[in-house]
């Protein structure tokens, strides 16, 4: 018999910034053993192999790919229980502080 699918994960919401220019983006992410601030940290990995790799055209990467991925600072906002929730929040946030990193997410 196939296992349940899990739907009550730990997600991080977090924040990055871009220090030159006082850019922000918010994400989500699974927590992943090893705690918070190893996520975090292989989550900005992700974002700068992903932009220095693909050349995606999204201004988070092109930030990446112009100051490097040392002039930015990643930081936990809330750690939540559920996927739903998780995204629930991060729509929140970008609605509210309209970062201007997250470029998927603007209507145009």
């Amino acid at each position: 018999m196939a296992r349940k699918k899990r739907s009550d994960r730990n997600y991080l919401i977090y924040q990055i910034v871009c220090i030159p220019t006082g850019e922000e983006y918010f994400g989500i992410t699974v927590t992943k053993p090893g705690g918070d601030t190893r996520t975090l940290k292989n989550r900005l990995q992700q974002h700068y192999y992903k932009a220095t790799t693909y050349g995606f055209e999204w201004t988070l990467a092109d930030r990446l790919r112009k100051h490097g991925k040392e002039a930015f600072a990643i930081a936990a906002i809330e750690k939540v229980r559920g996927k739903a929730e998780a995204y629930a929040m991060e729509a929140e946030l970008i609605n509210d502080h309209k970062p201007s990193l997250n470029t998927k997410f603007r209507k145009k």
